[in-house]
């Protein structure tokens, strides 16, 4: 193993009793299939014990930073930060983001959140935030008037950049090629980042915004993962994360495909060593990339993709307003929900599967119906008010093996 890779490996084996237990003793030589792989069910069975012992005290007097993901098939994880480690997490990206496309982290951007980092502003039925020099805007209630207002307002806050999951800007690159001018905005790069990016999606989107569109891999567990440069290579981002491709336990040679691995190189407090997170791909490590980068390819054959709900006049709408749905419940009771599942049955029939801990479980018969409430009082979609909806609780993880992977939603309409 590399020296960092080392160090950090067996700094976690040492301090995080979750590695601790697996009675694995690191050594410099050892090959990196000879250290157990990890998965988001292990830490969610036992969260406090994926945290290092060297940061107790900030944990206990809730100093640290945090973050929280649904993932792509909505089981709930909460990864614990320092503010430094986070950052120094993003650095790679910031460098290569300047260095390839002249975007630094003094240019204003705009963006769309599940739920909202700071107090929300409000113009007419459009909700968004302000922090520093960025502009979020809510993913719920993506109206064609709603759209319309949202890039009103971005002309106004005159953005640098859009940083985007692939679904928002083929909502708003469709509202401008339907309904506006092409040029109503003045965007010189876009950032596509947490779903599978489509070669058809990305011609679209260029040809509206006329700039630069951008792939960008990651997850909020880890941050960046890898980054797209002029070529179309996604680079792996080596400062930031270590990236195998395995099969079960063995790591797997250049050129064969397999499940992304990773392992964190910044994050000390809640370390992820060898974390499959459900997506799969190619690694080349032997390549030539003309854009001088030597870090290794990572060519993505199966990652996260979205399914729309349908609604029965043939609209559509994201479902984000699901995951912001979750969050509210997350804020508003703790960390709960461990994971959780929408089906759209029918047009206006959808099952909720929520997946909770074994004491909100144990008091579900008297939380249900106020956490229900929370839940559907924080889905704004117009077309969705009239809706029915079931709630479904268990304790038990839902295995990946019996559901349909790469969704938290799925609709069973036919289109």
């Amino acid at each position: 193993m590399e020296q960092k890779l080392f160090r950090m490996v067996q700094e976690a084996y040492s301090n995080v009793p979750l590695y601790r237990d697996k009675g694995v003793e690191i050594q410099e030589d050892m090959d990196s299939s000879d250290i157990p792989v990890l998965t988001k069910e292990e830490i969610l069975s036992d969260w406090e014990r994926a945290i290092s012992s060297q940061y107790l005290m900030p944990y206990l007097q809730n100093t640290l930073s945090s973050s929280w993901t649904s993932g792509s098939t909505g089981t709930c994880l909460r990864v614990l930060w320092t503010k430094g480690q986070f950052h120094e997490s993003l650095f790679p990206l910031w460098m290569l983001r300047s260095y390839f496309y002249h975007i630094t982290p003094t240019d204003r951007f705009c963006y769309f959140y599940n739920t909202p980092n700071v107090s929300q502003k409000q113009k007419g039925d459009v909700a968004y935030e302000t922090i520093e020099n960025a502009m979020g805007f809510c993913k719920e209630n993506l109206s064609e008037e709603n759209v319309i207002e949202i890039i009103k307002i971005m002309q106004e806050y005159k953005p640098k950049w859009l940083m985007l999951q692939p679904s928002i800007a083929l909502i708003l690159a469709d509202v401008i090629d339907n309904c506006m001018e092409d040029d109503v905005l003045d965007i010189q790069y876009i950032e596509l980042s947490g779903e599978m990016l489509l070669d058809q999606h990305r011609n679209y989107i260029k040809r509206i915004f006329g700039c630069d569109v951008v792939n960008q891999y990651g997850c909020h567990e880890l941050n960046s993962v890898a980054y797209e440069c002029p070529s179309g290579q996604l680079h792996c981002l080596e400062s930031n994360v270590h990236v195998e491709i395995v099969e079960g336990q063995r790591s797997l040679p250049d050129g064969e495909e397999g499940e992304v691995c990773l392992t964190t190189m910044n994050n000390k407090v809640m370390p992820l060593v060898r974390y499959k997170i459900g997506d799969f791909g190619v690694l080349d490590h032997q390549h030539h990339c003309s854009c001088g980068l030597k870090s290794p390819v990572l060519y993505l054959t199966k990652a996260r993709s979205i399914t729309m709900v349908k609604h029965e006049d043939g609209s559509e709408s994201t479902p984000y307003l699901f995951v912001h749905a979750v969050d509210s419940v997350v804020k508003q009771y703790g960390d709960i929900i461990l994971q959780f599942r929408v089906i759209q049955k029918e047009y206006t029939y959808f099952q909720v599967i929520l997946v909770v801990n074994d004491e909100a479980y144990d008091e579900m018969e008297d939380l249900s119906d106020s956490l229900e409430d929370t839940f559907l009082n924080s889905i704004h979609e117009t077309k969705m008010m009239d809706c029915e909806f079931e709630f479904i609780y268990t304790n038990r993880i839902l295995s990946e093996k019996h559901l349909k992977k790469f969704s938290y939603f799925i609709s069973e309409v036919e289109s």
